[in-house]
């Protein structure tokens, strides 16, 4: 299916204007609790970006389980954290399945709104 030039634009837009301001206003609303923490938010992160990387492929659909080890995070570190990581496993399992090719950049931001 080809997607017109206004329409990827329109998406690159509304991610720039949704995912920073909206970061922002949940870093100021629901401040993380890093102190201390930082071999265990890097041990999550590592295991968000493993996770990432490793989809199940059902016919010709890609599936993965990102969902439990962000739960685990959310419900350890705060919503802030979950959506960094969220954001990162995103652009981890695009890279790994290839799917940003030149003419298809706009499904990252498109990915990344869901996930946000």
């Amino acid at each position: 299916m080809k997607v017109k030039p206004y329409v990827k634009n329109a998406i690159f837009l509304v991610w720039i204007l949704l995912v920073p301001a909206g970061t922002w206003l949940i870093y100021k609303a629901y401040p993380p609790n890093f102190t201390g923490h930082w071999l265990d938010i890097f041990a999550f992160l590592l295991l968000t970006c493993v996770v990432a990387t490793m989809p199940i492929v059902i016919n010709e659909m890609f599936i993965f389980l990102i969902q439990w080890v962000a739960l685990a995070t959310f419900l350890r570190f705060g919503l802030f954290v979950e959506i960094i990581f969220a954001q990162i496993a995103v652009i981890v399992l695009l890279l790994k399945l290839r799917i940003l090719r030149k003419g298809e950049l706009y499904r990252l931001p498109v990915n990344l709104n869901m996930f946000f």
